[in-house]
């Protein structure tokens, strides 16, 4: 009787133990920093295409390469070329190869449908594969420009573990300030929207973007907001975004679990 209790007792202990190891184990955010990496390579893209088409025609020289931009041809086309080369920009960050864009009409234009695409291009060190639809979908309620970015299934290879993971999503993207001046390093813009993907490590998660998040271009950071990251037969994962500093730190909550994590030292 005394050995039967034992063994009921050593097999409770084992299945509890075995239940608390699982839900410990629930912590890996890899998925959440693909998801959060992914955004900020497409955000940046945008925002490039949309530096570039506030500039004249023809040819302009940057601190990385140049521009080439022709509004003669149909469509209109926009070639911002870095370089063979990873090159620092003047906001620190590395790029190299080229972004194509061809625009249906003028970028501020309603109805405007911009096609972006990537040509051996690299970000902060990492090779990125995609395309982007930028359409310009007017004014929203609040009289703020207002574009639906799409991306499909971006691919992004990490340098360092040559893993791979795949990126995409559906935005919706409002100027919320710097619209009546010239220069566009002022403007910020509120997004909103949903993602899927796998992570390098080969997991499947969907998500969404659960409280707008604020890019703001004077920076190149997401300085507030929170998305929920669903990976497979997983808990919800919650990146907090901060509180409006452009200081590039992330919060990520998993079952109770809190671990930060730098964005551009991803690798």
């Amino acid at each position: 009787m005394r050995k039967s209790s034992l063994l009921l007792l050593f097999g409770f202990l084992s299945i509890h133990s075995c239940r608390r190891a699982d839900r410990d184990l629930d912590r890996d955010i890899s998925e959440t920093k693909d998801q959060v990496f992914g955004t900020y390579v497409w955000l940046d893209v945008f925002s490039r295409v949309s530096e570039a088409c506030s500039f004249e025609p023809g040819l302009r020289m940057l601190e990385c390469g140049n521009v080439m931009i022709d509004t003669l041809s149909s469509p209109m086309s926009i070639l911002i070329d870095f370089g063979p080369t990873d090159c620092t920009g003047n906001d620190g960050r590395t790029r190299s190869g080229k972004i194509f864009a061809s625009l249906s009409s003028g970028y501020n234009d309603s109805a405007t449908i911009v096609q972006v695409q990537l040509q051996n291009y690299r970000f902060n060190g990492q090779n990125i594969q995609g395309q982007m639809t930028i359409t310009n979908n007017g004014r929203d309620t609040q009289s703020r420009r207002k574009f639906a970015v799409s991306v499909q299934q971006s691919t992004i290879q990490f340098s360092a573990s040559n893993r791979t993971s795949i990126w995409s999503s559906s935005l919706t993207l409002l100027l919320n300030s710097g619209e009546t001046t010239v220069a566009i390093s002022d403007d910020s813009f509120l997004v909103s929207g949903t993602f899927s993907g796998k992570s390098s490590k080969g997991n499947l998660y969907t998500g969404n973007i659960s409280q707008p998040i604020s890019y703001q271009l004077s920076c190149g950071e997401i300085v507030s907001g929170s998305i929920d990251v669903l990976p497979e037969n997983l808990n919800k994962r919650v990146a907090l975004f901060g509180d409006g500093n452009c200081d590039a730190i992330i919060l990520v909550n998993v079952n109770g679990f809190e671990e930060e994590f730098n964005p551009e030292s991803i690798d």
